[in-house]
């Protein structure tokens, strides 16, 4: 058994990922992808949970917290209704 004592600020210092994702308005499932990521979410392993750090975590978004670029979305462009339509020749 290691010698070192468990902090005493763990929970003060550190979230479960499962109460921090949804706080942060994402699933479990997209933490996880974050922590996956090269230079992903900061996160420990301890007690069977993912944990993570408070500090790191704290700028709001997985992805800016993680230096990973963010997801990019993907917009359809509206078919406008003031543009006249084309006519064909014949």
């Amino acid at each position: 058994m290691s010698e070192k004592a468990l902090d005493p600020n763990f929970l003060a210092e550190y979230e479960r990922e499962s109460e921090w994702a949804p706080g942060h308005g994402i699933s479990q499932r997209t933490a996880s992808r974050y922590r996956a990521l090269p230079n992903g979410l900061p996160f420990l392993i301890f007690g069977g949970s993912v944990w993570i750090p408070k500090a790191k975590a704290a700028s709001g978004s997985p992805a800016a917290c993680s230096g990973a670029m963010p997801v990019p979305v993907v917009v359809k462009p509206r078919k406008s209704s003031t543009t006249p339509p084309e006519k064909g020749n014949g």
